[in-house]
Formats: C-alpha cells, structure tokens, sequence
C-alpha cells in the first residue's frame, strides 16, 4: 500500500501457500481442527484474565455538582415512565 511518499508494507507471513495475518501461526480451520475443547464457560476465565490486567477498581466519584444537581433518584421518571413528583 502507497500513501503518497510511503509505502506501508501489508501485515502478512507467509505459511506454506497460504497467507496470514501477522501474529496467526496456523490457519483457522487448521486450528479448528487441533483445538482442545474446555469445559465450562468462556467468561469466567475472560473475568479472570482481565483482572489480573485491569487497574485496581476505585469507588466512582459522586454524581451531580452545583452547576448540575441531581433532579431525582436513578433510574429517574424518564425511565419509569412515571411523573417526577410521584417518584
């Protein structure tokens, strides 16, 4: 690819005969095909993985200011359908 003056070259490898996606080892239904199938579900390893790369979780800073005061409780009249007063 040219833009101009640059040329930047395409994130490819190639394996065999076929072309990848740099960073891929193996095409995908190769892979598939040589996959260990887990038990259990995919998110809860996912949760734990992304907490151990997460920053550690603070308490959220207040809600409304005085240029911007809260109107009324979450989830709000808006939501529940409902008049502000009867909330």
């Amino acid at each position: 690819m040219s833009t101009g003056s640059t040329t930047i070259p395409a994130a490819t490898a190639v394996v065999g005969a076929e072309e990848l996606p740099t960073g891929m080892r193996r095409p995908p239904d190769r892979w598939q095909a040589e996959a260990e199938q887990e038990q259990g579900r995919w998110w809860t390893h996912w949760a734990a993985w992304v907490l151990e790369r997460s920053a550690q979780r603070k308490a959220p800073s207040p809600l409304g200011s005085r240029k911007h005061p809260i109107i009324e409780p979450a989830p709000g009249s808006y939501v529940c359908g409902l008049e502000p007063s009867t909330v």
